[in-house]
C-alpha cells in the first residue's frame, strides 16, 4: 500500500503557517488559487509570522483579507466579552435577589436551608446562602484565622455560619439584639 495521498491545500498552504495567520488552510488556500500565486510554493512560517506582526508586509492578494480576518475576529472576541460581562451581571443580580429570600429563611429558622435538598435544586440560593456566610466569616474574623468576634453579626448572619457547621454562640449582654429593639 503507497503513501496516502497528500491534501492539496495543506500542500499549497501548510497548516503551521495558518495556524499562525490564524486562518484556515483550506480557506488560505483558496485565497492563493482565487490570486493565482498556487504555483509560486508553499508560504514559509517565517512569512507568517512576518505577516502576522505587521500586515502591511503582507503580499498585496493577502493584506486586506488578513486585516479583514483580524478585524472579524477581533469583533467576535468584543461580543464574546461584552456578552459574558452581561451573563455575569444578570447572575450577581440573581444571586441578590436570592439574598433577601435566605435572609427571610434565616430569619424564620426555615428547616430546608439546614437538610439541603432544597439548596441542591437552587443553586443560586445555595450561592446567596454562601455570599451570607462568607461576609459573616469575614466580619467576625473567621476567614483571617484570628480569634472570632460574633457579637456585631446578626442573627441571619450567625445562623448561616450554624448551617455551614460553625459553632457559635449566642449573643449575651449589651451584644444581645432583640428584633425590633437597638440591643444595649
Amino acid at each position: 500500500m503507497g503513501k496516502p495521498k497528500r491534501n492539496p491545500d495543506r500542500s499549497l498552504a501548510p497548516v503551521a503557517v495558518a495556524n499562525i495567520l490564524g486562518i484556515g488552510v483550506s480557506m488560505l488556500a483558496g485565497w492563493m488559487r482565487e490570486a493565482g500565486v498556487d504555483t509560486e510554493g508553499s508560504l514559509t512560517e517565517s512569512d507568517a509570522r512576518t505577516w502576522r506582526a505587521n500586515p502591511d508586509k503582507a503580499p498585496d492578494w493577502l493584506r486586506p483579507k488578513i486585516i479583514s480576518a483580524y478585524l472579524v475576529r477581533e469583533e467576535r472576541q468584543r461580543s464574546r466579552g461584552e456578552r459574558d460581562q452581561r451573563r455575569a451581571e444578570q447572575h450577581r443580580q440573581e444571586v441578590y435577589a436570592a439574598c433577601d429570600l435566605i435572609y427571610e429563611l434565616l430569619r424564620t429558622g426555615d428547616r430546608k436551608l439546614r437538610q439541603g435538598h432544597w439548596l441542591d435544586r437552587h443553586p443560586v440560593h445555595a450561592e446567596a446562602l454562601m455570599e451570607i456566610t462568607w461576609r459573616a466569616m469575614k466580619d467576625s474574623g473567621l476567614a483571617s484565622q484570628g480569634e472570632p468576634d460574633f457579637t456585631h453579626l446578626s442573627f441571619e448572619e450567625r445562623e448561616a455560619l450554624r448551617i455551614e457547621g460553625y459553632d457559635v454562640p449566642e449573643p449575651t449582654g449589651r451584644y444581645l439584639r432583640v428584633a425590633g429593639g437597638s440591643g444595649g
